[in-house]
């Protein structure tokens, strides 16, 4: 996550304590944010007591190897962004065969489609955001193969000879007009 308030982070405040809730004990790693980040200060403001500090361990800025180490060592990647346009993180988690969960923000419907390759939730509903998690976490198969699924397409979108073709034909039809 970024420090943006666009990028959610008060919406995985907010589904955290629903899941703590419930007596599921969960550790969220965020990237990108610091225990004193403004986003940070602010859902805390928010949620006030209900802010769930000891589910949180914030990893700060990270390096590739960092991150796909922790992504990997995790069992559900989470994008909750109010605004998004080519969500690169997602499309990393996806090319991990991480099972998914994003809000249905910008361009995040066009990297994953819900049931088929992740579950998608509407921008700015944690308790959508909870329900989506715990049924991954409730149903390994299915996040088995929502992540396997993710894979298969983060692969295909991504091959660098597809993309290439794809830029060259861009090209090429703006030379001919």
């Amino acid at each position: 996550l970024s420090d943006a308030t666009f990028k959610g982070f008060e919406i995985v405040a907010e589904a955290c304590w629903h899941l703590a809730r419930t007596g599921l004990d969960v550790e969220w790693r965020i990237a990108g944010l610091q225990a004193d980040s403004w986003s940070v200060r602010m859902a805390r403001a928010k949620l006030r007591g209900r802010f769930p500090d000891r589910h949180f361990r914030f990893l700060g800025k990270q390096d590739a190897a960092g991150l796909v180490d922790s992504m990997l060592r995790s069992h559900v990647y989470v994008l909750s962004s109010h605004s998004e346009n080519s969500p690169n993180s997602l499309a990393e988690a996806m090319m991990l065969g991480m099972p998914c969960v994003s809000t249905l923000a910008g361009g995040s419907g066009t990297y994953l489609h819900d049931r088929q390759t992740g579950l998608l939730v509407q921008s700015g509903d944690p308790h959508g955001m909870a329900g989506a998690i715990l049924e991954l976490l409730q149903a390994p198969d299915l996040a088995a193969s929502l992540g396997a699924a993710a894979r298969q397409a983060a692969l295909e979108r991504h091959d660098p000879d597809k993309v290439k073709a794809q830029v060259r034909h861009a090209y090429d039809t703006l030379l001919r007009d």
